[in-house]
């Protein structure tokens, strides 16, 4: 309470001010051209540079390329260690 009044702050509890709103809108507004830009530029050097983008989306896919097992090592328990 103490801050509020040291604030001035006039909103209640959880209440966004509507000029805040607009503010966060026009964020997320500004996020979405940015990101329609970058699939743009996604698209263009996936054209471009066919291969380095197949690695970049393996690199950024979190997925195991298929037969990654295989490159483990092979340890029994008879192994020593």
């Amino acid at each position: 309470a103490a801050t509020r009044a040291s604030l001035k702050w006039e909103f209640g509890e959880f209440e966004v001010p509507a000029d805040v709103k607009e503010v966060f809108a026009q964020s997320v507004n500004k996020g979405a051209e940015a990101e329609a830009q970058w699939k743009k530029g996604c698209e263009e050097y996936a054209k471009k540079y066919p291969t380095e983008w197949a690695e970049f989306q393996s690199l950024t896919s979190r997925k195991l390329p298929s037969g990654w097992e295989d490159a483990l090592p092979k340890v029994t328990p008879e192994d020593k260690g």
